[in-house]
């Protein structure tokens, strides 16, 4: 490319070497405005995550294939492409499989739409490598979807039409609510002659949502005697084969929109088998919608999600006891691309990573996760978290969790890092740290929390995508042993800096 003059306007030679230098070529500022800037936003500055401090050295040079470039008017774009995303194996040839499940069977062989198969159940364990194509709408319960099982082989999910209705695959026992039945005797609800399964998931009202949007869960409890002592709980009474639930409306309440949910995950992938899902709803009570714990030492998992929403990841029945579920749970040292996700109600964190892994977020939002008004389960997870793993996350949007929107620590001995461009926490309802000593235990919130962990923020903002200030008391947490490097801090009342933490602006 030529070099710019001193002839182009408003710019210095220097000036403009500085504003059109990037990825090693020169551009005059027709061409950058061309190249960089289709919008009129102003040029952009092309960000290397490579050079930004702590990145290289603590993540073995591993930068993901997307650019990612700063404008003038203060927004972030980035160059993500269908085919970036869908890289790292060759599933042009992979056989096509197509799925009905209103029109499908089983015993087709799911070649055509005309001899769609109906259910996932079995298909996706399969060992043929595949691309998977489901009606757009289409909903998978338990009883035809993966029911918590693993890929078999290398996998594309995905609906007919990319930008119609999203299918849905979920843990509900049915598709349609079950036949309610008032117990007088028991002031409560119940559904006799329910299916019997070792792990019993929460129930929730898909018609009714509460204060954040989210359904309202009936948790399940070990004995009939614990569901009656509050409302919005549930027991599974096996010998009698009957669920029960206490709605808080009594024998007056409406019932119509209340499933239960099995307690398993949607889909596992602990086999590292490449995998990418287009366009889907994951919807769970289980662990996690979706699950990747290869066995230890596995190096090669591969997964990517585009528009896939993973919700209302609730509890299920461990012992007696309620266990949280994450909306997506990823560990070892594999690799994951979140392209306009969102994780949505979950009872524990939105995007979690674990063990070494390294993720990407574009565009997608981690909402409403570790927290429910409507029961005595408030928690403290997060929108997004690391634990002892890499992460950048581009024009994301982190808010109303029970705690921060951003939560990175060390776990397992490895520190944590991330790069976070144009995103937003705002809204969070408070931290619990690991004691009620910890300085942490507050109830106020804070939206950004380091322990043990290096966060880079970058045109980072404390309020909500409208402007609106955050409500949370604090906007960054920095624990133990933590670095946080920004451009621009926020007021000195919303940082709080442990002794043996830094917090530095102005340096990125």
């Amino acid at each position: 490319m030529p070099r710019p003059n001193t002839g182009v306007p408003g710019y210095t030679q220097a000036e403009a070497d500085e504003r059109f230098a990037l990825a090693g070529d020169v551009y005059t500022q027709a061409e950058a405005n061309g190249k960089f800037d289709p919008q009129g936003r102003g040029i952009a500055r092309r960000l290397s995550f490579s050079g930004l401090p702590l990145w290289n050295a603590r993540t073995s040079s591993w930068v993901p294939d997307v650019r990612v470039y700063l404008h003038q008017d203060g927004s972030v774009s980035h160059d993500m492409t269908m085919s970036t995303f869908m890289a790292g194996q060759d599933w042009t040839g992979y056989t096509r499989f197509f799925v009905d499940p209103v029109n499908g069977s089983d015993s087709n062989n799911g070649s055509t739409w005309a001899l769609a198969k109906q259910t996932l159940r079995y298909l996706v364990g399969t060992s043929t490598n595949k691309v998977i194509i489901t009606r757009n709408g289409a909903l998978f319960d338990h009883n035809d979807g993966p029911r918590g099982g693993g890929l078999g082989a290398h996998t594309v999910l995905m609906t007919e039409d990319l930008n119609g209705a999203p299918a849905r695959i979920t843990s509900r026992m049915r598709k349609t609510a079950p036949p309610w039945t008032w117990d007088a005797a028991l002031s409560l609800w119940k559904w006799a002659g329910a299916p019997v399964d070792s792990v019993m998931g929460c129930a929730m009202d898909l018609t009714h949502p509460d204060a954040e949007g989210n359904p309202y869960r009936y948790d399940p409890y070990g004995t009939l005697a614990a569901c009656q002592a509050a409302p919005y709980r549930l027991f599974r009474d096996v010998a009698g084969t009957t669920i029960y639930i206490n709605h808080p409306g009594g024998s007056g309440a409406d019932v119509t929109g209340i499933i239960p949910h099995y307690g398993v995950s949607c889909l596992n992938n602990n086999v590292p088998y490449w995998f990418r899902s287009l366009n889907m709803d994951w919807e769970c009570s289980g662990a996690a919608c979706y699950s990747n714990n290869p066995t230890a030492g596995t190096t090669t998992s591969d997964q990517g999600f585009y528009k896939n929403r993973f919700l209302f990841c609730g509890t299920r029945l461990v012992s007696g006891n309620p266990a949280t579920g994450n909306s997506t749970y990823c560990s070892e040292p594999g690799k994951t691309i979140n392209w306009r996700c969102e994780a949505l109600g979950s009872s524990s964190d939105g995007f979690n990573y674990q063990s070494g892994h390294r993720s990407i977020e574009i565009e997608c939002r981690g909402m409403a996760n570790g927290y429910r008004a409507a029961d005595e389960h408030a928690t403290t997870n997060q929108g997004s978290t690391n634990h002892g793993s890499h992460c950048i996350r581009i024009n994301g949007e982190y808010g109303r969790n029970g705690g921060p929107g951003i939560q990175d620590v060390k776990a397992g001995g490895l520190e944590s890092i991330s790069v976070n461009v144009g995103c937003c926490t705002y809204d969070s309802l408070w931290v619990r740290g690991d004691s009620p000593s910890d300085a942490a235990d507050v109830v106020a919130g804070i939206t950004v929390y380091a322990d043990v962990a290096s966060i880079v923020l970058i045109r980072h903002r404390f309020a909500r995508p409208d402007g609106t200030p955050s409500t949370s008391a604090k906007s960054i947490w920095a624990a133990a042993s933590s670095t946080i490097l920004m451009d621009q801090l926020p007021a000195s009342g919303k940082v709080v800096t442990e002794a043996s933490a830094k917090v530095f602006g102005g340096l990125v």
